[in-house]
């Protein structure tokens, strides 16, 4: 609609404006293992608002651009146990029949291994310290991502030959800088140095833990 010379959409406008996004834009997809908890006070909230706020040391890891806001240096060690569940199902049935994997006995189908999962220790350690009003900097030490996977029955696993154990550990360093701009904006620039440990095991070989390391710079 056009008012004193000047273009006004209604909302139906907007509206159909945002369906045609909807359908146009191609959607994004990926797949990863990442763990945001660290045992950090947050956590209670379901991480809400960790990229806004600035409360505690970990605000050198979710927030730095925080650190300045902060009201003293300050330092945080934190501790999670995560206990997962695990299982293999089989599709029936074809599991049942050649050429699926059979037991050890040579019956089909094969056991499902039982619960792969287990119990797994988290955390992270946090510092952060606002040097003046205008300058911060932070320091943490966490792991992002792990697993643990371990079946109950691997000898007669139907996916042995897969794997029948793994482990995955990581650990990141994020060294960072904070400057506040305003009392209300500040920026903050990160560093992260991350690396990972993996060993897997199954019915035909045995692999050695293989450690990777990766750098990743981000600022906001």
């Amino acid at each position: 609609m056009e008012t004193d010379g000047n273009f006004r959409f209604s909302y139906q406008a907007y509206l159909l404006l945002a369906g045609v996004l909807v359908f146009v834009v191609p959607a994004a997809t990926a797949g990863g293992l990442y763990i945001g908890e660290f045992g950090q006070p947050n956590m209670g909230a379901s991480r809400a608002g960790a990229q806004a706020l600035a409360e505690d040391a970990s605000t050198a890891w979710q927030n730095p651009a925080g650190i300045t806001f902060l009201d003293q240096k300050k330092s945080m060690a934190a501790a999670l146990i995560v206990d997962s569940k695990t299982k293999f199902d089989q599709e029936l049935p074809a599991s049942a029949e050649p050429p699926a994997v059979a037991d050890l006995a040579g019956n089909r189908p094969a056991s499902n291994g039982g619960d792969a999962g287990g119990p797994a220790l988290g955390g992270g350690f946090f510092h952060a310290n606002p040097v003046n009003d205008k300058w911060g900097w932070g320091v943490s030490l966490a792991s992002i991502s792990a697993a643990v996977m371990e079946y109950d029955d691997p000898k007669d696993f139907a996916g042995r030959y897969y794997a029948t154990q793994v482990n995955l550990f990581t650990a990141t360093l994020l060294p960072a800088v904070s400057y506040r701009v305003t009392d209300n904006f500040g920026l903050g620039l990160d560093v992260r140095g991350a690396g990972t440990g993996c060993g897997d095991s199954g019915a035909r070989r045995r692999a050695k833990p293989r450690w990777k390391m990766a750098m990743i710079s981000s600022w906001g």
